[in-house]
């Protein structure tokens, strides 16, 4: 049976007169808009915003997702017509073993449609008691039955048939109503839209035909806008985590320096064609960068002067672009040499005799030791 916690569903008030009244508050929530707000929206987005405001969301019951819960009671089979009692009995309630049961049946829609009758009812409304959720869209209606532990659990489900059935017949009734109204909701606020603007019309035209300006009241600000440029902050770059490290660089003798070994090296190449065509153009920068090691120290130490580093001492690897590409200006880009951009566009002339590279006794590739060839 239902327990007396089951309040009556849809009795509250009258579906017809609840959207009646929200239908003559629409001219109110027009006129509520601001004058200058309102006359700088184009008519369909005051439309659209209007009619979310005003459209009610019919209910709909998911009782696909209803569940239970249940705990052990006492139950009163007082009233209970298929049970005798005894002519002793004294009356009052009669309690016996049983159990609660709560059927939760999630909804969403407006939660206040519930207390509204609609036009299409019954004098045997369903039975429940509504339960919000987080908004007013959403929420579920428990349904309590107290159910002795003698009586069979086929009663149940029947008397569960019987409600669910009633609350959703009386939901459709009401979507039949609902959905009416919000279809003529958009065209009723363009009407209120198209009245308020005729007035405002009507009400500048007063000024215009007397030709007297209309006083501004005190503390209104000029509504002319005002040109304005937008600023950029820009924000300075983080400091380095490490501190401030200046650059290393070399004077202007040592870059002089190194053009001079490199100029002698590259000489050496065309001289020696033989000696270097074994190694490619990646082993011949290496040798060049192990010549130019012998003459400047790989970790110079920046030079500074009052705490600003000079510029010409800060070069880097530059003199290594720079001779290559003044170089590679004079020579001729041959098709089929294996050193590449290091060959002289004409054929050089040879001794036959061996040439010193190192220490007087030291040719390479002689085989001669330095005892025998003095």
């Amino acid at each position: 049976m239902l327990a007396r916690d089951n309040k009556v569903l849809f009795n509250e008030g009258d579906l017809r007169n609840l959207l009646a009244g929200m239908d003559q508050q629409i001219p109110e929530k027009v006129d509520a808009i601001p004058k200058v707000q309102f006359l700088s929206t184009s008519e369909d987005t005051l439309v659209e915003t209007l009619f979310e405001d005003s459209r009610v969301e019919p209910l709909q019951v998911h009782d696909e997702r209803m569940d239970l819960t249940h705990t052990e009671t006492k139950v009163d089979v007082s009233q209970d017509p298929n049970r005798i009692f005894g002519l002793r009995h004294s009356p009052g309630p009669v309690l016996v073993p049983g159990n609660l049961v709560v059927v939760s049946i999630p909804f969403s829609g407006a939660a206040l449609l519930w207390g509204q009758q609609p036009s299409a009812f019954d004098f045997n409304p369903p039975r429940g008691k509504v339960v919000r959720g987080s908004s007013d869209l959403d929420g579920c209606v428990e349904i309590v039955f107290e159910l002795p532990s003698d009586s069979p659990p086929e009663r149940l489900k029947s008397l569960l048939d019987v409600e669910v059935a009633g609350i959703k017949r009386y939901v459709q009734n009401q979507r039949a109503e609902v959905e009416g109204r919000n279809a003529q909701l958009a065209s009723r606020i363009r009407e209120a839209v198209k009245a308020r603007r005729t007035r405002i019309e009507a009400s500048d035209k007063i000024s215009s035909v007397l030709g007297i300006p209309l006083r501004r009241r005190e503390g209104v600000p000029d509504i002319r806008p005002l040109p304005l440029k937008r600023r950029l902050v820009r924000t300075l770059p983080p400091a380095p985590a490490g501190g401030y490290r200046p650059e290393p660089g070399i004077s202007d003798d040592d870059y002089e320096y190194i053009l001079k070994v490199i100029r002698h090296e590259g000489g050496t190449f065309e001289a020696t064609p033989k000696t270097f065509r074994v190694h490619d153009e990646e082993e011949l920068r290496d040798i060049l960068l192990a010549r130019r090691s012998q003459a400047v120290d790989a970790t110079a130490r920046p030079k500074t002067s009052e705490g600003f580093i000079h510029s010409r001492l800060c070069r880097g690897r530059s003199f290594s672009s720079r001779e290559t590409a003044a170089r590679s200006a004079r020579l001729k880009t041959l098709r089929s040499v294996p050193l590449g951009k290091y060959w002289r566009s004409k054929p050089f002339v040879f001794s036959l005799l061996p040439r010193c590279q190192g220490l007087c006794g030291s040719q390479k590739k002689t085989f001669t030791l330095v005892s025998i060839a003095n």
